[in-house]
């Protein structure tokens, strides 16, 4: 018999033991993709340096804000 309970059931586990190593590298690559600690640690210096650019432009576009609202406010009174 070529299709017996006993044959299907060895051929499910060689294709479960070939299938081991691929599964562990998933494992493997799913914990390094979902460890946000270690990624905060590994680009530390990148996130600080986006967030003071971010900071800055903020910084930035409230100074112009406030400059031009004072000009308008200058030239409304002499107006």
């Amino acid at each position: 018999m070529k299709n017996s309970p006993a044959r299907i059931e060895h051929e499910v586990r060689e294709i479960r033991h070939r299938m081991e190593p691929v599964i562990e590298e998933l494992d493997h690559r799913r914990h390094a993709l979902t460890d946000w600690r270690g990624h905060l640690r590994k680009h530390r210096p990148t996130l600080v340096r986006g967030l003071v650019l971010v900071v800055g432009a903020m910084i930035a576009m409230r100074a112009v804000k406030r400059a031009r609202s004072r000009k308008r406010r200058f030239a409304d009174n002499f107006a």
